[in-house]
């Protein structure tokens, strides 16, 4: 038990088992346990963030946030998702994640040119069977492939540059959207870019928090950066309204955070849709996620 910590958290040096990694690992199974029956048992659900149009406040898209109640408690995603790809469960609830979510986008996106954003985690981006698995998503649900976009990290392409590169192309051939997601905190360099044609990327959220100190130099070199390459900039973790107007005018062409709205519950996309403004500018605090959770991690 000491050594496969020990490997989770630092290679090449020593663990030493203690109680506490026993407590660790027992609730690792825990989860573990719990979530091979969490969609069976319907403990899964999504919620969905806007993505707002910097340039009129209008709605672009929204981003498909996975949720877990597990009996009486709700498991933050940064603790279910390790497990899930941990143990191969990813494959399962990432399939069930994007068939809902193009599901329920095929209800609110055609003809309202609204897309669904569904992260991708690099277990999945590695499956053979992938590009199958989002072909079945699009025509069981009947979205059109250009309203949907995909997420995935910068580590996504430490595994195989050129397979993924090539699954890329693959996904955008049909008309999918895709973004590298967290931008500036994984594996990604210059040369990566220079030879990637993703679609967008998406600024952490880390640097948009210091944007009043040296986070701003970082967001204007990505926005350079992304300008150069003809890829659109999507900047996350927006909480308020000076952080707003310095990233619109530093060029940033979209908006997601609390300042224009927390995770919508899928029965409130609707009336927040009729809006069709950011509701920074609209009363829709009540249409939140409403079962206390204000976790945002995808």
């Amino acid at each position: 038990m000491a050594m496969y910590f020990q490997k989770k958290q630092m290679r090449s040096t020593v663990g030493v088992f203690s109680e506490q990694m026993e407590k660790l690992y027992s609730k690792e199974l825990r989860l573990k346990n719990g979530l091979t029956k969490a969609i069976e048992q319907h403990q899964l659900r999504i919620v969905y963030q806007p993505i707002i149009r910097s340039e009129d406040n209008t709605i672009a898209a929204f981003e498909a946030l996975l949720r877990w109640r597990n009996e009486d408690e709700n498991i933050p995603p940064d603790e279910f998702i390790p497990i899930a790809e941990q143990y191969g469960l990813i494959h399962e609830i990432g399939a069930w994640v994007l068939n809902h979510a193009c599901q329920h986008a095929s209800q609110w996106g055609i003809g309202r040119n609204v897309a669904v954003c569904v992260n991708v985690s690099v277990i999945q981006f590695q499956n053979e069977n992938f590009i199958n698995i989002v072909k079945n998503a699009l025509l069981n649900s009947g979205l059109p492939a250009e309203l949907l976009h995909l997420e995935i990290t910068e580590s996504v392409f430490v595994a195989d540059f050129d397979s993924t590169s090539n699954l890329i192309k693959q996904l955008q051939r049909m008309g999918i959207k895709v973004s590298i997601d967290d931008f500036g905190t994984g594996y990604s360099s210059l040369s990566v870019l220079q030879d990637l044609a993703v679609n967008m990327v998406k600024i952490d959220r880390s640097f948009v928090a210091k944007m009043d100190s040296n986070g701003a130099a970082i967001v204007t070199a990505v926005i350079n950066i992304a300008d150069s390459f003809n890829f659109l900039v999507i900047a996350e973790g927006v909480e308020t309204e000076k952080q707003t107007n310095a990233l619109k005018k530093l060029g940033v062409q979209y908006l997601q955070g609390y300042f224009h709205s927390r995770p919508l519950e899928l029965e409130n996309i609707p009336s927040y849709l009729q809006s069709g403004v950011s509701p920074s500018t609209t009363n829709l605090s009540h249409q939140v996620d409403q079962r206390g959770e204000s976790i945002e991690i995808d």
